[in-house]
């Protein structure tokens, strides 16, 4: 039960995080902390090539590691705080 409520319920909180993180990010600092935004454009002479910038890519990378951690943090939280409810519900489910 606890991997169902983690994997649905984690889902969730880590999208809405990320979903706030970015808009946070783009109003307030830089856009190339936005998610997804992983290349620069390099001029040589008249033409301008896309490259990966791997110092935002770095960045990003790190930004979700912190997301994932305290989204696990709050499910953790989550179901120690319910920990009876949810073992309840699980039970009712395996007595289907």
């Amino acid at each position: 039960m606890s991997l169902l409520v983690d994997v649905t319920l984690g889902l969730l909180v880590t999208y809405y995080m990320l979903v706030i993180t970015n808009y946070v990010l783009a109003k307030k600092y830089t856009s190339r902390l936005k998610s997804g935004n992983y290349f620069k454009g390099v001029r040589k002479g008249n033409r301008i090539f896309y490259v990966i910038d791997y110092k935002a890519w770095i960045k990003q990378i790190l930004v979700w590691l912190l997301l994932v951690m305290v989204s696990k943090a709050i499910i953790v939280g989550l179901q120690i705080g319910l920990n009876e409810e949810i073992g309840a519900i699980g039970d009712k489910i395996m007595d289907m």
